[in-house]
């Protein structure tokens, strides 16, 4: 007998994330198309920051086809209804989420602060700068590892769900909501280091209705970043993950098109600030 044969109401919760996974692609691509034509309408070195930046966009963009392939095989249904190759390939798939995932957050957070390098020039607040670098990139590098250590033997990540896998993993929640509480800290930083430079600059009235928007921007990419704990810390305990998991991955893809736009929107502070 099926679940449906039983009288139990099936979970199909997909419509809705199906048409906010594309339409939240779009402006993030948008920005970085006018961040590319500008770059050949007016030459400029291709700098640290560019790079970054283009890294996180694949990342980000590669997350896209990634979830409608999940949508296919089981994301927003019940995990009991799916047949267990696709249970499977679920979480095979989630496993190269984390990587696309952590490495586009922090190249996108490189990109911002290679940025701000570009345009302040005083020398204490950019040996502050390089320090927050390094910290970025050192939550890179951490959680990457863990990422690949996190079950031994790895296979166990996508074929332990059905307990006869042999091998440990370590708690999946909190590697998660660790990585997402460091993240959020590091936004605030990062919003609030711009700040303390800014009082003291006479800027025209473009420069600052930029800061500006990159002041909103940011409070609403924390406020995204906060939600999203809301949304893990009930994953954290569900058991029915490939329903559970929907939302999750739609409020990453925000996380993620957010901090481009970001990254894109302070961009166009584009001459050192004196």
């Amino acid at each position: 007998m099926t679940w449906a044969n039983c009288g139990f109401p099936l979970t199909d919760n997909t419509a809705i994330p199906r048409f906010l996974t594309g339409t939240l692609f779009i402006l993030p691509f948008i920005f970085m198309c006018i961040r590319l034509l500008n770059k050949f309408v007016n030459p400029s070195p291709w700098g640290a920051d560019d790079v970054c930046i283009f890294i996180g966009f694949v990342c980000a963009t590669a997350l896209v086809p990634i979830v409608y392939r999940l949508l296919a095989i089981g994301l927003g249904r019940d995990i009991w209804t799916l047949q267990p190759y696709k249970i499977t390939e679920f979480l095979k798939i989630l496993f190269s989420t984390q990587i696309f995932y952590i490495t586009g957050l922090s190249t996108i957070k490189a990109s911002i602060l290679f940025f701000y390098l570009r345009i302040f020039p005083s020398l204490r607040f950019r040996r502050v700068l390089w320090a927050t670098q390094g910290f970025n990139v050192l939550l890179l590098f951490l959680y990457l590892i863990l990422t690949f250590t996190q079950c031994r033997p790895l296979n166990k990540y996508w074929l332990g769900w059905d307990g006869e896998q042999a091998g440990v993993c370590m708690d999946f929640n909190k590697l998660v909501l660790t990585h997402v509480g460091f993240n959020i800290l590091l936004d605030i930083w990062m919003l609030v280091l711009p700040l303390t430079q800014l009082y003291k600059l006479n800027l025209g009235f473009k420069k600052k209705i930029g800061v500006i928007m990159m002041f909103s921007v940011g409070l609403f990419l924390t406020a995204v970043s906060a939600l999203r704990i809301q949304v893990l810390v009930h994953f954290a305990t569900a058991n029915n993950i490939t329903s559970e998991a929907l939302w999750v991955y739609v409020w990453s893809l925000a996380e993620l098109d957010v901090e481009r736009s970001h990254a894109d929107l302070t961009n166009g502070l584009d001459q050192p600030l004196k």
